[in-house]
């Protein structure tokens, strides 16, 4: 019996997060525009709980984890995350009481670790090891270790990630564009995102174009581009959902990022920009469309 209150407590918990979680706005970039037939929007998915669109996912991940029972109270989730990701887990599984174990590269901004810490979760921090690739060996021997005590959450890998947005954020595209998105313009960054919302936009419209921002040869080492390669690689990353990719310098992003924030009130990190400076460059290059992409999180 006390079993089955316990379980009936958590789903509660499961459904009251959900609340919490989507529908944020798609804003419209007015005062960067020049053609008046193309139209850029940016969906703010900073403007929800956890304060970054990586909550949506990790929300995915742990809501399926606990329905199937592979993940409860009982239970520690643990993973590899080289920030925002970790910031999503922890908040989630604060508001579950579900404990959260993290290994993060040991160059973490310390904004970040405090965040982290300060939501419950432990944290391990790895000296020299800065990809989710050689995070993830940590995550394994850890977990290989005790396999009764952790749920492997495994983000890369688990399609509850990109489902996460192939489901919610891009459906809201759809329906607050009225359907009339013809393209969608976003970095891998966050490969969840990225991955989910193309899927679900060329199921939509087959014509919609995917543009996917690279770092131009100048930049490819830069700290916010080090993913992109091994994102490639990844197998739930489908490139033929994606119509062609565009060089994004860094630089002219946070040159950008100022811009922005004096023309249309946004105070955004330098990444974020460089979604809105592709999408630009894309506006550059048509005649009339409606253009949507990511803003991950703020500057904050």
């Amino acid at each position: 019996m006390e079993a089955v209150i316990a379980r009936s407590q958590i789903i509660r918990k499961l459904d009251n997060i959900s609340d919490l979680i989507s529908n944020t706005p798609l804003i419209r970039i007015e005062n960067l525009e020049t053609n008046e037939e193309v139209k850029i929007y940016a969906k703010a998915e900073w403007l929800q709980f956890g304060g970054t669109t990586k909550i949506r996912a990790a929300y995915s991940i742990i809501r399926h984890a606990v329905l199937s029972g592979e993940l409860d109270e009982n239970r520690c989730l643990i993973d590899a995350s080289t920030g925002k990701m970790a910031i999503a887990y922890a908040t989630v599984a604060a508001r579950m009481n579900i404990p959260v174990k993290l290994y993060l590269p040991d160059l973490t901004d310390k904004v970040e670790l405090n965040i982290i810490s300060g939501l419950g979760a432990e944290i391990r921090l790895t000296k020299g090891v800065n990809d989710l690739e050689s995070l993830r060996h940590f995550v394994l021997k850890d977990y290989n270790k005790n396999r009764d005590k952790y749920f492997f959450a495994n983000h890369l890998l688990n399609e509850n990630y990109w489902k996460a947005h192939y489901y919610t954020t891009a459906e809201e595209i759809i329906e607050q564009t009225n359907g009339e998105v013809t393209h969608f313009v976003s970095g891998i960054g966050d490969l969840g995102a990225f991955t989910g919302v193309a899927k679900r936009l060329k199921n939509y419209n087959k014509r919609l174009q995917v543009v996917s921002l690279y770092p131009d040869n100048s930049e490819k080492s830069s700290e916010n581009w080090k993913l992109f390669e091994s994102f490639k690689n990844i197998p739930f990353l489908d490139n033929q959902f994606i119509d062609y990719e565009l060089p994004v310098s860094f630089t002219e992003s946070q040159k950008l990022s100022k811009e922005i924030a004096k023309k249309e009130g946004l105070i955004l990190s330098a990444v974020a920009a460089s979604n809105i400076l592709g999408a630009l460059k894309v506006a550059g290059e048509i005649n009339i469309g409606t253009i949507v992409t990511i803003l991950p999180d703020s500057l904050y």
